[in-house]
């Protein structure tokens, strides 16, 4: 037992990247959240839910390493916007859905 446990404090740890996108994949499932998202609104959407449940995110620094691991569970591609004359390449990712579609019923 370390110093800090025998004294009440509990370490808090993010998940390790493949257990964090798995997870990530599942909530964004569970919420519906799937389809094409671009790779901002994904971090976004992963910080939001590891607020709400109240786990640590992973740090910044952790990123590449996270989308690597989003890139082997979820399909890949990009987006070409242009904006003020310049050509911007989102990266996105598809979450994929639990069922097909046709295989859902109707609520």
């Amino acid at each position: 037992m370390s110093a800090t446990a025998s004294r009440g404090l509990a370490i808090r740890r993010s998940l390790p990247t493949q257990a964090a996108a798995e997870w990530f994949v599942d909530q964004m499932q569970s919420y519906e959240l799937t389809g094409e998202r671009t790779w901002s609104a994904l971090w976004d959407f992963y910080l939001w839910l590891c607020e709400e449940e109240q786990l640590v995110p992973l740090p910044e620094t952790m990123q590449a390493r996270f989308a690597h691991e989003l890139s082997k569970l979820c399909r890949r591609g990009q987006v070409r916007l242009r904006e003020g004359g310049k050509l911007r390449r989102l990266t996105t990712y598809t979450i994929p859905d639990l069922m097909p579609v046709y295989l859902r019923t109707a609520a």
